[in-house]
């Protein structure tokens, strides 16, 4: 039998750090498209701490800059999905390894 109550409590954690991770680089996607000082404190902070989760995808597309200095960084909002499908699979994988067995007999 499952144990629902362990399961659900996984799915919520999961589910909390995906979406902070999905804020921080929503925020750092929001700083950069309107051309945020990065160096003040807040913008700092945002960078330091989204710099690591959106280094594998920053390569993916170029970054065309505006002339006022704004960025589109289509690569942060590739990591945003790419962070909620990695939770979700964990989430299923969970359920699948603790579904009850089955036997078939044919």
């Amino acid at each position: 039998e499952r144990d629902w109550g362990n399961l659900i409590r996984l799915r919520q954690v999961v589910y909390f750090i995906a979406s902070a991770i999905a804020i921080i680089i929503l925020i750092r996607f929001v700083l950069l498209a309107l051309a945020a000082n990065l160096a003040s404190g807040f913008g700092s902070l945002i960078a330091t701490v989204s710099d690591p989760l959106v280094l594998p995808f920053q390569g993916l597309f170029s970054a065309p800059a505006s002339t006022n200095g704004s960025v589109f960084e289509i690569g942060s909002l590739v990591a945003i999905a790419v962070y909620f499908l990695v939770a979700w699979g964990i989430v299923k994988i969970a359920y699948l390894v603790s579904a009850p067995k089955t036997t078939s007999t044919l």
